[in-house]
């Protein structure tokens, strides 16, 4: 089960951003029917994505499918001798020469990953 999300550097997404599916503190009314608890870190089931036009909601859906892509061709992408990777860094400023980064956390079994 997906913990989080991290996205630098990728499409508007200039600075390290966070997608959590950690419940937080005010979630009470609908905590045993809505959460799971894994040892001491309790997720939320479900979570909704909203926000007014042009606020980045596609884009955090895109660089997921980018790091989804990357995970599921590695092999694919191993045995290419020009590897070209799907590179979208932020456009505005100086961000552009440095990488684009992604780091995700999982529950898979049992076991924090």
């Amino acid at each position: 089960m997906l913990v989080d999300f991290r996205v630098k550097n990728c499409l508007s997404y200039k600075d390290d951003t966070l997608f959590s599916m950690v419940a937080g503190s005010r979630l009470r009314k609908w905590k045993d029917t809505h959460t799971i608890q894994f040892d001491t870190l309790r997720l939320v089931k479900s979570a909704f994505i909203f926000g007014p036009n042009g606020s980045g909601k596609s884009n955090l859906f895109t660089a997921i499918k980018v790091l989804r892509s990357l995970l599921f061709n590695f092999e694919n992408l191993n045995n290419v001798k020009q590897l070209r990777l799907p590179y979208q860094p932020f456009k505005l400023g100086s961000q552009q020469d440095k990488p684009t980064e992604f780091m995700i956390s999982l529950f898979f079994g049992r076991r924090f990953i």
